[in-house]
């Protein structure tokens, strides 16, 4: 459901030191069962607590489908089948290995 193009998007459209991104969410959900509308949340950038961050992953990912020149539909994907979370961490590794995003 999360939407390449406006989550891209705001990765372009944000100033450096600003402490969040958008995730832009395509189609139906719980909250919103309009077909065909988008919303766009705040994500941070690290979280305090435990020090992950979100931002360096969206942006691996991003970088990695601008290489496979997909310009738009949903940023988590495995080709034509629908990506199921258990497979996440094996495609996602896989991926920026092959493509050397390893580094921002």
């Amino acid at each position: 459901l999360i939407e390449l193009a406006g989550t891209r998007n705001s990765f372009e459209n944000k100033l450096k030191n600003e402490g969040y991104f958008n995730v832009v969410i395509s189609g139906r959900t719980k909250g919103n069962q309009i077909s065909g509308s988008k919303f766009a949340f705040p994500c941070v950038n690290i979280t305090n607590g435990n020090g992950l961050n979100p931002k360096v992953w969206v942006r691996r990912l991003i970088n990695i489908r601008n290489m496979e020149d997909d310009s738009s539909g949903r940023l988590f994907h495995r080709g034509i089948n629908p990506a199921k979370f258990h497979n996440m961490r094996q495609i996602f590794s896989v991926s920026c290995i092959k493509s050397n995003l390893l580094q921002i």
